[in-house]
C-alpha cells in the first residue's frame, strides 16, 4: 500500500515542484493553454503588467498587455501566434516595451516558447521575461563579485559555491567539482536550483536565499537537503550560507558551504529509532494498560485490561463492563474528546489526548490516554486498539493554574482600564476550570453590598453591573465568612433564595451548581470570584481548590491595577492643562473647538457653567457662541458691550477678573444671576496676535474664592482657547479659498463643455442632457453621493477626446470607412492623455475612457469585458447610446423612442450592463 500511494502521489509532487519554481523564480512567468488565453502568472508577471493572477486568468494574452519596439512604436508581430502554430521559440528584444495595465512601458527581454505534451502536441506556452536594464547592471556586478569569492573558496576543503543575487553559480571550488563529480562548464553561470536533477530546486532554500540572506545579511546553518544526486546517488547534505560583500563595493553574493552528512545522519537517526523504542515503551508503562479488538461493525471489544485501573477509576474492570464500558467512564463534557480519539484509531492514526473520567465515588479526574492502532493486511483494516492511560490530574491542574496565572500576566500588562482587566481576568479563571460554564467577579464598592463588575459567558447583559447585599445567596456568605464554598445544588441550598432584582433573570434562576471563592488584598476582602454551571455536581473540590489558589493572585492583580489607575487619573488632570492647548488648535470644526473648550474648562476649573462670547469688531459687542450648565435659555441671546459689562471689563483690562461679591453688578447683571443661582462669576479675555478674539465666562453656584493656582489655569486655558478660534478662522478662510478654486474648476469644465457643443450644432445640448439622465440612474442603482459630482465631470467631459478628430470624420453625412473609425475610436485615450495630467480630474476619468467598452468585451480603447467596466461607465453608455439613437445626427434621423427601447433591450447583455439596463427602463416607464 505505501509503495502505490508513493506512485499515486509523483504526480502531484512533480506538480507541487513545477508550480514551487514557477511562482518562486524572480522573472515574469506567464503560461497559457493551447488558445493563448492564461492560466498562471507568477508574482514578477502580476508586478510588470498591473494585473493581479486571478483577474488575468482565461484572458488573452494581448488583452492584458502589448509589447511594442521601442524606436518604431509599433506593435511587436503577435508571438503567440507564432509558438502555438509553428512550435517556435520566439525572443523578445531589448528594444521591446511592455505597456502595462496602467499605460506604463517597461523595457524588458525575454522569450516565449511552446509547451509540449510527450506525444509532441503544443498545449500551450509559457513566456519568461524581465527588465533588462536591472539586469545589466546586475551582470557586471556579479562579475566583480565572482573574482573576489573565487579567492576565498579555493582555500577550503569544504565544498563551496558562491552565488550571485539572482542564485547563479558565480563560482565553484575543487571541493565541490570532486563531491559532485561535475565540471565548471556544467556549473558556472548556471543557477543553483538547476544544477544537476534540479537537486536544489528547494522552495524553502531559495525563499531564505532570497529573503534571509541577501536583504537581511542574516545567515543559516545546516540547513539538510536529503535526495538522489545525479552522479553519487542519494545523500544527506548540511548546507550553511551567509551573506558577502566585494571589496569597495555593495554587490551581495552568497557564499554556500556543502558537507555530506550522509554517514552522521544515518547514525543519528538509528539512533533516533531506538530512541523512538524505548519512548514508546515508558510511554506505554502507564496507571493502567488495556487492549480492544475492533469489530467489523466499528465496535470495540475489550481483550484485557491491566494495571492501576481500579485505583484510577474506582471500578474494578467487571463493574466497568457491566455498566456499559469505557464511554460511562468519560466526564460528560469531555465525550467529544474521546469520542475523537477513537475517530482517529479506527482510522488507523496513533494519538495521545487528554480528558477527564467521571470515578466512581463521584470525584473528577483527568488522564492521558494512549491509542495506538493494529492494521492488518489480510483483512485491510484496523483490528486492534492497544491503549494506556495516566493520572494527570494533579499535573494537569498545575498546567490550567499556570496557563491561568500567564493570562494573569499579560492582563495585567495590557490593560490599565479596571472595568476590562477585572473581565480578562475572569475569564483566564474561567478557562481554567473547564465544568465552568459561566463566571462573575463582585467588589465591595457599597456599604454591605456587592457589585458585579465582570460577567463571562452570560447572555443577558443586566448582570453586568447589578448590586446584592452581602447577606444574600452563597456569595455573600463566601464574603462574610471569607471562606471558599463549593455548592453542588444551588437549588437545594438552604440560603440561595433569589433577592428580588435577580428573580427575573433566566440564567440566574437555571444555576444549579457554583465554587466562589474570596478576594483576599493585603489581608482585607474586596470581593468574591464565582464559576457557575446549570449542571448540578459540576465542579470538584480540586476545582475549588485551584480558584480559591487563582483568587489571590487576581485581587492583587485588580488591587495594584486599580491604584495604579487613581494615581494615573490624578496624573492626567495635571496633564491635561499641559495638552488641552495641543488638542484644540489642531482640531478644525469651529464648533467642535468651542465644545471641547466648554468642556474643558468645566472640568477643569470645577465651574457650574461655562460661556463663550466672541467679540464683534464692527459693533464693538461681545455675542454668544456656546455654552454649558444653564438653567435657562437666556445666556443664548447675550449681546452685550463691551464698555459695561463684566465680560468687557476682562477685555479692556486684558486680564482675569472675578466676582463674588454680586452686590457689585449693575442690577441688569444681577438679575441674571439670581434667576440661575451663580454666586461667583471670572471672565477672561481671549487674545491671539494682539486682536481681541472673545471672552470665557465661568459661573459658580457656590461660594468660591479664587487661588493664585485657579487663575493661572484661566489664563492658560484661555490663552489656548484663543489660539484655537485663531487657528479655526484661518482653517475657515482656507476652506472659502478652496471653495472658490473648486467653483473656478467646474465653470472650466462647463466652458470645455459648451465649446465641445458649439462646434457640434447637430448635438446641442446632448451633453447636459446626458449629465442629468446619468446622474438621476447612478441614484437609482444606489452609487454613493460622494462619487456624484466626479460622475457629473465625467459626463460632461465624456467626448472631450473628439477635439482632435478632424471636422472631415466628426461631420460626415455617410458611415466612416475603417481608416476613419480607427481614427474615431481614438477619441477616449486621447481624452485619457489630456486629462490624466490634471489630479483634479482624475476621478472622474472613468467616463470619458471607458463609456465605449461593451459588456460583452468588443468595445474599445481597452477591450475590457462585464465588471470590469467602471460601474459609472456602463451607466453612461446606456443613457448616452439612448439620447443619440432618439436625436437627428448628420447621418441619419433620429429613432422613435420604441424602437431606442427596443434596441437597448436588446443590448442588454451583449453592449450594456443588464442590470443597468433593467434600470433605465424603470427610469423611463417612471
Amino acid at each position: 500500500m505505501v509503495g502505490k500511494e508513493k506512485r499515486h502521489q509523483s504526480p502531484k509532487e512533480t506538480e507541487g515542484w513545477f508550480r514551487a519554481a514557477f511562482y518562486s523564480i524572480g522573472d515574469a512567468a506567464i503560461a497559457t493553454d493551447r488558445r493563448g488565453f492564461i492560466l498562471q502568472m507568477n508574482p514578477e508577471a502580476e508586478r510588470l503588467t498591473g494585473w493581479r493572477e486571478d483577474e488575468a486568468q482565461g484572458k488573452p494574452l494581448p488583452l492584458v498587455f502589448r509589447i511594442i519596439n521601442q524606436e518604431t512604436r509599433s506593435e511587436v508581430e503577435n508571438f503567440t501566434e507564432q509558438v502555438l502554430s509553428q512550435g517556435v521559440t520566439v525572443r523578445l528584444g531589448n528594444r521591446a516595451l511592455l505597456t502595462g495595465r496602467n499605460g506604463e512601458q517597461v523595457p524588458i527581454i525575454g522569450s516565449a516558447a511552446p509547451i509540449r505534451e510527450k506525444t509532441g502536441e503544443i498545449n500551450g506556452l509559457i513566456l519568461v521575461f524581465r527588465n533588462w536594464q536591472c539586469e545589466r547592471r546586475a551582470e557586471q556586478l556579479a562579475e566583480a563579485a565572482r573574482r573576489y569569492a573565487e579567492a576565498i573558496i579555493e582555500t577550503v576543503r569544504e565544498a563551496l559555491l558562491v552565488l550571485d543575487a539572482d542564485l547563479r553559480v558565480v563560482s565553484a571550488n575543487r571541493s565541490f567539482y570532486r563531491l559532485f563529480r561535475v565540471t565548471p562548464e556544467e556549473t558556472v553561470g548556471r543557477y543553483v536550483y538547476e544544477l544537476g536533477n534540479r537537486q536544489w530546486d528547494i522552495p524553502a532554500l531559495r525563499k531564505l536565499l532570497l529573503e534571509e540572506i541577501l536583504p537581511n545579511n542574516s545567515h543559516f546553518e545546516d540547513f539538510q537537503v536529503e535526495h538522489v544526486f545525479e552522479t553519487i546517488g542519494r545523500r544527506v547534505m548540511l548546507l550553511n550560507a551567509r551573506r558577502v560583500f566585494q571589496e569597495g563595493q555593495r554587490v551581495p553574493l552568497i557564499l554556500l558551504a556543502i558537507q555530506d552528512a550522509t554517514e552522521r545522519k544515518r547514525a543519528e537517526e538509528a539512533l533516533r529509532l531506538d530512541e523512538e523504542r524505548y519512548r514508546i515503551i515508558s510511554e506505554m508503562i502507564s496507571d493502567y494498560a488495556c487492549s480492544f479488538r475492533v469489530e467489523e461493525d466499528g465496535s470495540l471489544r475489550r481483550e484485557w485490561l491491566v494495571g492501576g485501573f481500579e485505583r484510577v477509576t474506582g471500578y474494578t474492570p467487571e463493574e466497568s463492563q457491566v455498566r456499559g464500558g469505557w464511554r460511562t467512564l468519560i466526564y460528560p463534557p469531555d465525550l467529544s474528546i474521546a469520542m475523537h480519539q477513537y475517530r482517529r484509531a479506527i482510522a488507523g492514526e496513533p494519538s495521545v489526548s487528554e480528558f477527564r473520567i467521571l470515578r466512581k465515588d463521584g470525584r473528577v479526574r483527568w488522564i492521558r490516554n494512549h491509542a495506538l492502532p493494529i492494521w492488518d493486511e489480510q483483512a485491510s483494516r484496523i483490528v486492534r486498539i492497544y491503549g494506556a492511560a495516566e493520572d494527570i490530574t494533579e499535573q494537569k491542574q498545575r498546567e490550567l493554574e499556570l496557563k491561568a496565572l500567564a493570562q494573569f500576566s499579560r492582563a495585567v500588562s495590557e490593560e490599565a482600564d479596571f472595568q476590562r482587566l477585572a473581565e480578562r481576568l475572569t475569564r483566564a479563571v474561567l478557562s481554567a476550570v473547564p465544568s465552568a460554564q459561566r463566571g462573575s467577579l463582585a467588589i465591595a464598592e457599597e456599604p454591605n453590598r456587592l457589585r458585579v463588575i465582570a460577567s463571562v459567558g452570560y447572555r443577558d447583559p443586566a448582570i453586568q453591573g447589578i448590586t446584592y447585599p452581602i447577606d444574600w445567596g452563597f456569595a455573600g456568605r463566601c464574603f462574610r465568612t471569607q471562606q471558599p464554598i463549593l455548592i453542588t445544588d444551588a437549588q437545594k441550598d438552604e440560603e440561595f433564595r433569589l433577592h428580588s432584582r435577580f428573580a427575573a433573570i433566566e440564567e440566574i434562576r437555571e444555576l444549579r451548581s457554583a465554587i466562589v471563592a474570596p478576594l483576599h488584598s493585603y489581608e482585607q476582602v474586596i470581593g468574591i470570584l464565582s464559576l457557575e454551571s446549570d449542571q448540578p455536581h459540576a465542579f470538584t473540590e480540586e476545582d475549588l481548590n485551584l480558584l480559591n489558589a487563582l483568587a489571590h493572585p487576581l485581587a492583587l492583580a485588580l488591587h495594584n491595577v486599580r491604584l495604579h489607575q487613581e494615581t494615573a487619573q490624578h496624573a492626567r488632570q495635571l496633564q491635561a492643562v499641559q495638552t488641552v492647548g495641543k488638542a484644540l488648535i489642531e482640531t478644525t470644526d469651529v464648533r467642535l473647538v468651542f465644545e471641547v473648550i466648554v468642556q474643558q474648562l468645566l472640568a477643569h476649573l470645577n465651574a457650574d457653567a461655562v460661556g463663550i462670547l466672541l467679540h464683534n469688531p464692527l459693533l464693538g459687542a461681545l455675542e454668544y457662541a456656546a455654552q454649558t450648565g444653564f438653567r435657562l435659555s437666556h445666556y443664548e441671546q447675550t449681546f452685550i458691550s463691551i464698555a459695561t459689562s463684566p465680560a468687557g471689563q476682562a477685555a479692556r483690562e486684558h486680564q482675569v477678573i472675578t466676582i463674588t461679591d454680586l452686590s457689585k453688578l449693575s442690577p441688569g447683571f444681577a438679575q441674571l444671576f439670581e434667576k440661575e443661582e451663580f454666586q461667583a462669576y471670572g471672565a477672561a479675555p481671549l487674545f491671539a496676535k494682539g486682536k481681541l478674539k472673545g471672552v470665557l465666562e465661568v459661573f459658580y453656584r457656590r461660594p468660591f474664592s479664587p487661588t493664585p493656582d485657579w487663575k493661572r489655569l484661566f489664563e492658560m486655558l484661555a490663552d489656548q482657547a484663543a489660539l484655537a478660534i485663531d487657528n479655526a478662522e484661518i482653517l475657515e478662510d482656507l476652506r472659502r479659498a478652496n471653495l472658490k478654486l473648486s467653483l473656478a474648476y467646474e465653470a472650466t469644465i462647463e466652458g470645455w463643455s459648451r465649446a465641445l457643443e458649439l462646434r457640434d450644432k447637430e448635438t446641442e445640448g446632448h451633453t447636459l442632457r446626458v449629465t442629468e439622465a446619468t446622474l438621476k440612474l447612478a441614484e437609482q442603482l444606489g452609487v454613493e453621493p460622494d462619487l456624484m459630482p466626479h460622475i457629473r465631470r465625467g459626463c460632461l467631459l465624456h467626448d472631450i477626446g473628439k477635439i482632435a478628430i478632424p471636422d472631415s470624420i466628426l461631420f460626415k453625412a455617410g458611415p466612416l470607412n475603417d481608416e476613419e473609425w480607427a481614427l474615431m475610436r481614438q477619441h477616449p485615450q486621447i481624452a485619457y492623455d489630456l486629462l490624466s495630467p490634471i489630479e483634479y480630474l482624475l476621478p472622474a476619468l472613468n467616463i470619458p475612457y471607458f463609456h465605449h467598452e461593451r459588456w460583452d468585451g468588443r468595445g474599445y480603447p481597452r477591450g475590457l469585458r462585464g465588471e470590469e467596466i467602471p460601474l459609472e461607465a456602463r451607466i453612461f453608455a446606456v443613457i448616452d447610446v439612448w439620447d443619440a439613437l432618439i436625436s437627428d445626427r448628420p447621418y441619419r434621423k433620429a429613432w422613435s423612442r420604441a424602437e431606442a427601447l427596443n434596441y437597448i433591450r436588446e443590448q442588454a447583455g451583449k453592449q450594456f450592463d443588464p442590470r443597468v439596463v433593467e434600470a433605465f427602463l424603470k427610469l423611463v416607464e417612471e
